[in-house]
């Protein structure tokens, strides 16, 4: 667990056997070795979920994080928690779940292949897009090396 400059590890109590605490890590430490990210469902969490790979629970708290936790279930690749469903047996629960689904591993190893070699951030922006404005992209997707577009 990461907790942060503000948080004191003494107020958290014990931990499993299994735990850790940090008060930072470098960012792409802990996903690399997780097998289950638990998360609010910003794009930036999302999509550092998927290209790792990782089954997620998203407990959204507005914008477009109500969004993306509910593409994550309608998807198939994680469940999403309003924050009144929200507490530590169910979030374990839940976690475990995901963890457990063979469908949903299937899931996120195709979508993880796909951002790896589509673009990345910019794939998902137009991927984002597109069911918004029912199919239509705003090109702002590009390969290595090539300059954004202008929107249209």
């Amino acid at each position: 667990m990461v907790t942060g400059a503000h948080v004191r590890p003494q107020d958290l109590g014990a931990l499993p056997p299994n735990g850790e605490l940090h008060r930072s890590v470098p960012p792409l430490q802990v996903p690399a070795r997780a097998n289950a990210f638990l998360t609010h469902g910003g794009m930036g969490s999302t999509l550092k979920g998927l290209y790792f790979d990782l089954s997620m629970v998203a407990e959204s708290r507005g914008f477009d994080q109500d969004r993306h936790a509910a593409i994550l279930a309608a998807r198939g690749i994680g469940r999403h928690l309003p924050p009144a469903e929200v507490a530590p047996q169910r979030l374990r629960a839940e976690a475990l779940n995901v963890v457990d689904a063979a469908s949903v591993a299937e899931r996120l190893a195709a979508l993880k292949l796909r951002i790896r070699v589509t673009g990345g951030a910019a794939e998902a922006a137009d991927l984002d897009r597109g069911d918004l404005t029912g199919g239509r992209t705003c090109g702002l997707s590009r390969g290595p090396g090539q300059p954004r577009a202008a929107p249209p």
